[in-house]
């Protein structure tokens, strides 16, 4: 059995059938794992889900902003004035035609997504960081915070990009070349405890520093946003592909 991470999915279901054909992935035996915002690109949105869905236990992955607002869309037909923009239309032409029966299955698929997802060593989590966990650093609690209850409790009231804070700092000092103390993002990890963070990029370029570990998203440049690569990590050998 083996273990893989994708960079953020965002709808391109060829570059990641295409990485999974590469790697031999195997659905009954592998686990796969992504950063988040499994839609929302402006290409195969629905095959993605669908995809996805069917892996059942041997997908997990945290949710990133763009996860929320789907749920919302498939729980309550709710559509956030940060969604309903060109890029997210593509996504509302391919799923708005779902019936409410395959609407609720994805609402509930979606809801159990968590804020973190720990598998091992490894702490996964998407390229937005809420405000507070900067200076109350990723707990131990947080690992059980869920789309539902992140929506239901006081810890998120308000999903828009006054919440959330980009985790431009960090990645920007790793890109530098400098360091980034675990410490201040996690509290009390393990000596083997990696954080995998995606990041905003123009690439899908893995970059791994220290127990620091960031995955490029290629999701900057929306023109070009069909030509973009996605990656894949092998967390058994930390073996690195591109598609």
């Amino acid at each position: 059995m083996s273990k893989y991470l994708v960079s953020e999915i965002r709808g391109r279901f060829s570059n990641l059938n295409a990485l999974l054909e590469k790697v031999s992935f195997n659905n009954k035996e592998d686990e796969l794992y992504s950063l988040g915002s499994l839609c929302d690109g402006k290409l195969h949105n629905l095959s993605t889900l669908e995809f996805l869905y069917s892996l059942k236990e041997k997908f997990n992955t945290p949710f990133g902003l763009n996860d929320i607002f789907l749920f919302n869309y498939f729980d309550k037909n709710e559509i956030s004035p940060m969604w309903n923009d060109i890029k997210r239309n593509y996504t509302l032409k391919e799923i708005s035609d779902l019936s409410m029966r395959t609407k609720q299955k994805y609402a509930e698929w979606l809801s159990y997504l968590p804020y973190v997802q720990k598998v091992d060593n490894y702490i996964l989590c998407n390229n937005f960081i809420n405000k507070n966990l900067l200076r109350e650093r990723i707990k131990c609690s947080q690992f059980d915070i869920t789309i539902k209850n992140v929506l239901e409790s006081s810890f998120l009231k308000n999903y828009d990009n006054d919440t959330f804070l980009q985790n431009n700092e960090i990645s920007q000092k790793l890109l530098n070349g400098d360091s980034v103390n675990i410490n201040d993002i996690v509290e009390n990890p393990s000596n083997d405890t990696v954080l995998i963070m995606s990041y905003n990029s123009k690439d899908a370029k893995i970059i791994i520093k220290d127990n620091i570990i960031l995955v490029g998203n290629a999701a900057i440049d929306d023109d070009s946003f069909r030509n973009t690569k996605m990656s894949i990590l092998n967390l058994d050998t930390m073996q690195v592909l591109y598609y």
